[in-house]
């Protein structure tokens, strides 16, 4: 199991930082959330021989709570590819119905449990 956003958040911080406004934030956040195929701010993905599992989750003090599942698929035919990103990795999921799903590893550099997912992907 391994944490994952929207694509987008270093557009949001840019439009945080230079405050462009609430407008722009929401645009940018919309077009991430889109692209994920409107799983949450941020979720965990679990991979089990025959699914793949998207849940919600909230770091907090003491850990990591994973809540409610948002999604799941089967895994026949899922295609998994990466990309290198300045900060993460990109997970693009391509979908045997034509359905795509962009996200990024969350958090800055390396992501261990993230990696284990994709790679369990790719196999």
């Amino acid at each position: 199991m391994g944490a994952f956003r929207p694509t987008g958040a270093g557009t949001k911080m840019a439009i945080s930082k230079t405050q462009v406004g609430a407008l722009a934030y929401g645009a940018a956040h919309m077009l991430g959330k889109k692209k994920a195929g409107g799983l949450p701010g941020q979720f965990m993905l679990a991979v089990t021989p025959q699914r793949l599992h998207a849940f919600k989750y909230k770091a907090g003090r003491n850990g990591i709570t994973v809540k409610e599942e948002s999604a799941s698929w089967d895994r026949a035919g899922i295609k998994a590819t990466t990309g290198d990103r300045q900060t993460t990795t990109r997970l693009t999921l391509d979908f045997p119905d034509g359905e795509k799903i962009v996200c990024d590893q969350e958090g800055l550099g390396d992501n261990p449990w993230a990696d284990d997912v994709v790679a369990e992907l790719q196999s």
